[in-house]
């Protein structure tokens, strides 16, 4: 049998709730620990990539949205070139009341962090979903481009 060493996905999703984007705080030992993220993890064998966003923002943040309403964003190889970045966003999400924690799941030690650390390409997409057909003048750019 040939083994073949594919490139895992990881879904990143960006949920606007109240004006902003919903995020989380990554609780996990590592890098990253006590920072901000987007909610997001790996696509599991099996899942369709909106299954996964869908279930990551459920897991990691309380918050349900509907796969088949998440849309592509952009598409990015990390720079070590070991992971597929699917940045997608869903429509806006009415979640009345407070925001509460979800416990961060435990995983082994061998096991890789399900959210990533907000990054370039992170913001990359975030850029695109905020200015996207906007009028208003982009802050970190001198031309307001």
């Amino acid at each position: 049998m040939t083994g073949y060493a594919n490139t895992p996905t990881v879904v990143v999703v960006l949920v606007p709730v109240r004006g902003g984007l919903l995020m989380i705080r990554r609780a996990l030992p590592g890098e990253g620990e006590g920072q901000l993220a987007l909610p997001g993890g790996y696509q599991m064998l099996g899942q369709t990539w909106r299954e996964a966003g869908a279930a990551e923002v459920r897991e990691e943040t309380g918050v349900a949205v509907e796969p088949t309403q998440l849309r592509v964003v952009t598409v990015a190889t990390t720079p070590d070139r070991r992971q597929k970045l699917i940045f997608c966003e869903s429509p806006p999400v009415v979640h009345e009341g407070p925001f509460t924690e979800v416990p961060a799941r435990r995983l082994s030690s061998s096991a890789p962090a399900p959210a990533l650390v907000i990054g370039i390409q992170e913001m990359t997409a975030i850029d695109a979903v905020l200015y996207r057909g906007s009028a208003r003048p982009r802050p970190d750019r001198p031309d307001g481009l």
